[in-house]
Order: C-alpha cells, then structure tokens, then sequence
C-alpha cells in the first residue's frame, strides 16, 4: 500500500543512456507532468478481484494519514502506525512504455510484526515489500499450508543469492515479468530446470508480447489481448495477478485460465490510471470470445 508519484517522459529512455557508459550511470529526465496517486499494488489487486466477483484480505500497515476505504476490500488487518509515513513509489515512464521506479517503504517497514492470519486461505500472493517481511510471511503460510506466489518484482535487487534461493523452498509459484525473470537467474546462479524442480510453476511476462507458464511437464504460451488501446500501462500487473488469484482455485486448463489474467489485465490499461475499469460477466464472456475465438463460463 502505498502512494505513487508518477511523471512522464515524452521521450524514450535509450535515446539518453549510453550503453558502455552504463556503470557511471548519471542521468536525468525532464518530466512536465507529475501525478500523485493512491492504492498501489496491494488495492489494485483487490479492486481487479472485486470485478472477478472475490473479495480479498489485505495485510499492510499504513501511516496516519490513510483514511481511504473502500467496501470491496476486507480491511480486517490494516494497521496504523504513528512513527513512519505511508509507503511511496516515484515512477518515471517513457513513450514506449519503459518504466524507472523509486520505492520508499516507510510504515511497510514494519510489516514483519504483522503475522499471516490463521484463517481458512488457499493462496496468497507476497508481493514486494519490506524484505524481512517477505521471507517471514512466504514462512509462515508455508506453515500455514497456504499456496502462495512469490512476487518479488522491484525487490529482486535488495535480495542476496542465498535469501532468493531460501524463498524457493517456501513458495509454489514464481511470477515476474521477462526482465525480472532473467535478473532473478543472474541472482541466484539458476537456470530455469533448477527453479522449476523447486517450485510447481513459473509465470513469466512479456509485456504486450506473450504469457509463458512453465512446469516441470511443459512451457505453455499464451498470446496477450490485441488490439487495444494502451493508455496507461503502469497497472497491468497488478490486474494481471487478480485473475490468476480468482481462477487458479477453479483452474479450468493452463489455456483458459491464462485468457483469463491476460484479459483482466487488459481492461486495466485501456484506462489511465488504476481503478477506472470495470466490466460486467456478459461484458467479460463477450469480449473473451472475441479476442480468443471460444466460449468461456464464469
């Protein structure tokens, strides 16, 4: 949970990075819009299962200074702390949609007091945090008997190989996007056969491009939504990690689920900002066939 800072750049990053000049990076860009907005990660996700017809629990800590509640979202385990401010993230996007992000955790900070509720949970998703908090919670739902999906995304780099290892042993899904994906191997020393004996699946994403789910049986790949016009692309992981939350427990088939996310998702960046988008069943069913040429029940 946190507040984003979010600028423009109406150029493309490359244009001024110099390639053999890269380990004396200094570097700045001129952003004529600065934006600040609420909810981040954690409320993106829950508002995208709203629309899936599930309610999420949220486990965070905040600041004083958060007072925004919504009715779709269990807030049964927020805390507020008086003595560090609300999280915050500085993201910086380019024209062709690349992104440069700062993250501050403040009250996050905190999180490893807060433990995983004992509670009936089938999966949860750790998403970037506090790295202590990370470790503690992916522990404690493996004690739990919760499935969950380690999400370390901009907190790869704050890992050392052996933590990232360690995390393995406690999750059943890796999720990060293709560069993400790479760092985590470069990490770790591992290649993607060592992973996958470790864990169940592998989700990768490559961006506009294509989803691959990776098992120890198959790589499976699915085409991402076309045609649509991308607006905001900033959220479109957040959603995309919605739909994969609703659908694994009533996992259907790789395939079809994967529409699933991939076609959440896509709602999200046709809008600017996070939280705009909404469709109806019929809405969904109707725009799933169109874009992958077959029925779907929800």
């Amino acid at each position: 949970m946190a507040y984003d800072y979010i600028m423009d750049f109406h150029d493309s990053f490359k244009n001024h990075i110099i390639p053999d000049k890269i380990h004396i990076l200094n570097v700045s860009f001129f952003t004529p819009t600065l934006t600040k907005q609420k909810w981040w990660t954690w409320h993106n996700i829950a508002y995208n299962m709203w629309l899936l017809w599930e309610k999420a629990i949220l486990l965070w800590k905040v600041w004083e200074d958060f007072n925004e509640i919504s009715e779709i979202i269990d807030y049964s385990n927020l805390y507020k702390v008086k003595d560090s401010m609300t999280a915050s993230c500085y993201i910086i996007n380019d024209k062709d949609n690349n992104q440069i992000n700062a993250f501050y955790p403040w009250a996050m900070s905190n999180d490893i007091q807060q433990n995983i509720p004992n509670i009936d949970i089938k999966y949860a998703i750790i998403s970037p945090n506090d790295k202590e908090t990370m470790i503690s919670h992916l522990k404690q739902s493996f004690t739990l008997g919760i499935k969950t999906f380690f999400d370390p995304g901009q907190q790869i780099t704050s890992f050392s190989k052996q933590e990232l290892t360690e995390c393995l042993n406690y999750t059943n899904y890796l999720i990060l996007n293709d560069y993400e994906f790479n760092l985590f191997q470069e990490k770790t020393w591992l290649t993607t056969k060592d992973i996958i004996n470790k864990i169940e699946k592998i989700i990768v994403t490559l961006w506009k491009d294509w989803l691959k789910i990776i098992s120890k049986e198959k790589e499976t790949m699915i085409e991402a939504v076309k045609n649509i016009e991308v607006l905001d692309p900033t959220w479109a992981w957040d959603a995309f990690r919605a739909g994969l939350l609703v659908w694994l427990q009533n996992w259907q088939n790789r395939e079809t689920s994967a529409k699933i996310w991939c076609l959440t998702a896509s709602y999200c960046i046709e809008k600017y900002w996070t939280q705009n988008h909404d469709f109806t069943k019929k809405e969904f069913k109707e725009k799933f066939k169109e874009t992958y040429k077959e029925k779907i029940e929800l």
